[in-house]
């Protein structure tokens, strides 16, 4: 059954949200679900958590404890050349059974899409084919990123939060107009969840990416950059990613007045 086109489904989601059939976030969500593409859904590449093939059973059990994700993709040499992925149980399972079984033997296929296609595209595919996890790469075939089911899920219905895992919240209020926000949220997110006008560009997706595009380089901790009317300062970084930014409304200057 071909999807509705994006009026149909405003209709229907206004008449069921209006009906309480259900609930207005999820409403909001569908909308929304329908405008974005694999770009804005995926976790970029800086934050994926990959496994390399030559990983012992126990290297693979160690870091699924500190990422706590139940699927990894799993690369031969970098991880543009990425091999499938492996669930997270099959690996515990393989370690547990005290096996000598190699992470490789234990590979799945993943989708491969460009980071164009459309979200809710994908979500059939994953459907039809029943592959719940796809490697976004861009037009010379780098790996860009990866979105699985649960993010497209996330996208209608809010984050699934895992109730063992303590976090800090991806935007905090400070008071004052003030936001800390993680460098990872994405630019239409703060627009559409928190009201703020910062510029978008089909060259980042993320507030981090915006605060490199305008540096040009990898920041130092406490740097700053004016995106009038905001001033972006980076808080703290995680390596090379800008892990935390603090966004701040600032008066713009005031304009000359010419003299008379």
């Amino acid at each position: 059954m071909p999807f509705h086109s994006l009026e149909d489904l405003k209709a229907i989601a206004e008449e069921a949200g209006r009906q309480g059939i259900v609930r207005e976030e999820i409403v909001a969500g569908a909308v929304e679900f329908h405008e974005r593409d694999v770009r804005e859904v995926m976790t970029p590449r800086p934050r994926i958590a990959a496994l390399p093939a030559g990983a012992t059973l126990a290297e693979a059990v160690c870091v699924a404890r500190e990422t706590g994700h139940s699927r990894y993709p799993v690369y031969e040499g970098q991880l543009d050349n990425v091999l499938g992925f492996v669930y997270a149980r099959d690996f515990y399972d393989a370690a547990l059974a005290g096996t000598e079984a190699r992470l490789p033997a234990l590979v799945r296929p993943a989708l491969t899409v460009p980071a164009g296609k459309p979200a809710t595209a994908l979500l059939e595919q994953m459907r039809t084919q029943g592959i719940h996890l796809a490697l976004v790469v861009d037009e010379h075939g780098s790996l860009e990123g990866l979105v699985t089911l649960e993010d497209l899920v996330e996208v209608i219905v809010g984050e699934i939060h895992d109730e063992h895992r303590v976090s800090i919240p991806a935007v905090r209020a400070l008071g004052e107009g003030r936001l800390e926000v993680d460098g990872s949220v994405r630019i239409h997110e703060l627009g559409s969840d928190h009201g703020l006008d910062l510029p978008e560009s089909s060259s980042y997706v993320t507030l981090a990416g915006l605060v490199l595009e305008r540096l040009g380089h990898i920041p130092t901790a406490g740097q700053s950059v004016e995106v009038p009317p905001y001033r972006l300062t980076v808080l703290a970084l995680e390596g090379r990613r800008i892990a935390r930014v603090l966004v701040e409304r600032v008066e713009p200057p005031p304009v000359p007045q010419p003299r008379g």
